[in-house]
């Protein structure tokens, strides 16, 4: 399978990019924001792994990412990059700039990634938590 993670280098991301390069059929196509090192650390050591740096809070990075997948042919997306930091409130005492904020960055950005990806009108896609 052709599959996609986006936050791929730390904590619950790498372990999903590392399990799912243990089997050779797969291609493991995952981004990162800022760790270079340990992106390449993965492409090193898992051969079917491609990297991609994308800052998703950044439009070019975006839709640099949406043209890319056109041409991957994905099978699976596990949106599991995260932008931001947990505030330590509840969700629903957020203030409507925080939550706006958590929305562009981590929903929208994703959302045009998911639209191009299932132009082949099957697959799966995948949220990994959500970090609030």
């Amino acid at each position: 399978m052709n599959i996609l993670v986006t936050g791929g280098t730390g904590g619950l991301g790498r372990a999903i990019v590392e399990r799912l390069a243990q089997c050779a059929d797969n291609l493991i196509y995952f981004t990162y924001c800022s760790s270079d090192i340990k992106a390449t650390a993965i492409t090193e050591k898992y051969a079917n792994t491609i990297t991609m740096n994308c800052n998703q809070t950044k439009l070019e990075d975006v839709e640099r990412l949406v043209t890319v997948i056109k041409t991957w042919n994905l099978d699976v997306l596990v949106n599991n990059a995260w932008v931001g930091s947990p505030r330590g409130i509840r969700f629903h005492k957020l203030e409507s700039e925080q939550l706006m904020e958590y929305f562009q960055n981590n929903v929208l950005s994703l959302v045009f990634a998911k639209d191009c990806t299932w132009e082949r009108n099957h697959g799966l896609f995948f949220f990994s938590g959500v970090k609030m």
